[in-house]
């Protein structure tokens, strides 16, 4: 604002941008008021970073930063869709022996119900308003639910795959970490309404997931009288 010499306020708060615009000769304001869902796209993040830089370095003008950020978000995404899911898989079946303690053979259930939950995050939420209000509690069940299913097959009387580890480790992509770090550096930059909003919202959001994990866990356990209830996996 202060490179193109106009005179406004900014309020920015998670999903939300508030844009004060005043003029000084009329002493009006007007304000206008930007939403937008919150995610993350590094790539997109970077491009518009650039365009920002050059615009404040006076390398290009208005006009021309404006279309190439109409570019940049009009533009298709760099990886499909159906890969994205498969990384989701991959990325639980990784993080599941050195955060949770999973054993080699539970690293294929680990990916299966990663990409079953990058499924209903990247194909079914995207395709309704509704669902994506219930998407975190919905996953946390499915997930749960198979996990313990999983973790109640038992063999010589010994169970095969790990209940705790499957469960846990199929929801690591939609932990709320990234929510605290950006909360927490909020906080430390004095952003304390921001910061604030998405401490809040971190909390909330892990107690959705524990409580989708334990209607989960117990929709089986109502089924199955013989279900696992093993909180740590076997070392052998």
């Amino acid at each position: 604002a202060r490179v193109l010499e106009i005179d406004s306020q900014f309020l920015y708060i998670p999903g939300c941008m508030i844009v004060s615009f005043d003029d000084l000769s009329t002493h009006t304001t007007e304000v206008r008021v930007v939403r937008s869902p919150q995610g993350i796209d590094l790539g997109r993040l970077f491009d518009v970073h650039t365009v920002y830089k050059e615009v404040i370095h006076d390398v290009i003008g208005v006009e021309e930063a404006i279309q190439r950020l109409d570019e940049i978000m009009n533009r298709r995404d760099k990886f499909h869709i159906w890969f994205l899911v498969f990384m989701h898989g991959c990325a639980s079946a990784s993080v599941g022996p050195f955060a949770f303690n999973a054993r080699p053979i539970d690293m294929p259930i680990c990916f299966a119900l990663g990409c079953l939950l990058g499924t209903l995050q990247l194909v079914m939420s995207p395709r309704s308003n509704v669902y994506q209000n219930v998407f975190e509690i919905s996953a946390t069940i499915l997930t749960s639910f198979l996990a313990r299913a999983f973790g109640s097959i038992t063999r010589n009387g010994v169970h095969i795959f790990c209940f705790s580890a499957l469960a846990q480790s199929s929801i690591a992509l939609i932990l709320p970490g990234y929510i605290v770090l950006c909360a927490s550096l909020e906080l430390q930059s004095r952003n304390i309404v921001a910061g604030s909003v998405r401490m809040v919202y971190a909390i909330i959001y892990s107690l959705f997931l524990g409580f989708g994990i334990t209607i989960g866990t117990a929709m089986y356990g109502l089924l199955d009288s013989n279900a696992s209830t093993d909180y740590t996996c076997p070392t052998n």
